[in-house]
């Protein structure tokens, strides 16, 4: 029996798929295994909170910028207590994808948040480069609340020590 050009390219093209699949299956069961067996101890969990500290803490706040500091004191006054002053239209609101924006590592803003609590906001305008700024504290996250998440960070990182 011989068999023609497209049976070979068929035949040729269902073993190879055959053999990519097996080898997918086994790939994955054996990341699950090892998933599986990767252990994290409360003595590691106590040591990363201790190492992390508040180093990976994202600052929760709303800021919206101005040109002026009458009209950044003027939309204090009118909007400032509000839930969600960012909404009216007025000044520079800072790119918040997620909501708020993380103040971390611009210093003033951090200082002008670290006085406040959480919905809490400034009562007078803060002066940021060149702009004169509305700041609300949202709330301050950190891995270190979360267990389950620094679990995750841990085993991230003995996963990446292999």
């Amino acid at each position: 029996m011989k068999l023609n050009k497209k049976q070979i390219i068929g035949t040729a093209l269902s073993v190879f798929l055959i053999g990519t699949i097996i080898t997918i299956y086994f790939a994955h069961k054996k990341g699950t295994e090892n998933k599986a067996t990767v252990n994290v101890t409360q003595e590691e969990i106590q040591k990363y909170k201790e190492m992390i500290g508040d180093g990976m803490d994202i600052k929760k706040a709303v800021l919206i910028l101005f040109d002026t500091y009458d009209e950044c004191q003027s939309f204090i006054n009118k909007f400032g207590a509000e839930d969600n002053p960012q909404m009216h239209g007025q000044g520079t609101v800072a790119y918040m994808p997620d909501g708020y924006y993380n103040i971390v590592g611009k210093s003033i803003l951090e200082e002008c948040f670290d006085n406040l609590s959480d919905g809490e906001y400034t009562t007078e305008p803060v002066e940021y480069s060149g702009m004169y700024c509305y700041l609300k504290r949202l709330g301050v996250e950190s891995p270190v609340d979360d267990e389950e998440e620094l679990k995750n960070i841990i085993l991230n990182d003995k996963g990446q020590s292999k």
